[in-house]
């Protein structure tokens, strides 16, 4: 799928700027709903969180145009250390399941 990341660094310290990232994409091929999933890995290949993806028309698990939100925390709502971390997108179609990575980064 078609990502972005925005914005692709991020300062998640409670100030009201920069304090989330948006990941956003379009997922076309689907007739009937599937998952669609959104993790936050650590370098080192780790999950550390697994975020709510939902069609911004709330028609999750079907085509169309979808947002997530990270606030930089871990699945134990930690909030992570500064560092790069990857972002994978997987969409698992009915034919050609879809996976997409980008780079997010934590800075203070």
């Amino acid at each position: 799928p078609e990502v972005a990341v925005n914005p692709p660094v991020f300062t998640p310290n409670g100030d009201g700027a920069n304090d989330e990232v948006r990941i956003e994409f379009l997922v076309n091929r689907l007739n009937s709903v599937r998952p669609v999933t959104v993790g936050i890995f650590d370098v080192a290949g780790r999950l550390v969180v697994e975020l709510d993806a939902r069609e911004i028309h709330d028609r999750t698990g079907k085509s169309g145009r979808y947002v997530a939100v990270w606030q930089g925390l871990d699945s134990a709502g930690r909030l992570l250390p500064p560092g790069s971390y990857l972002c994978r997108v997987d969409v698992d179609a009915q034919q050609d399941p879809e996976t997409a990575l980008r780079t997010v980064g934590i800075a203070y």
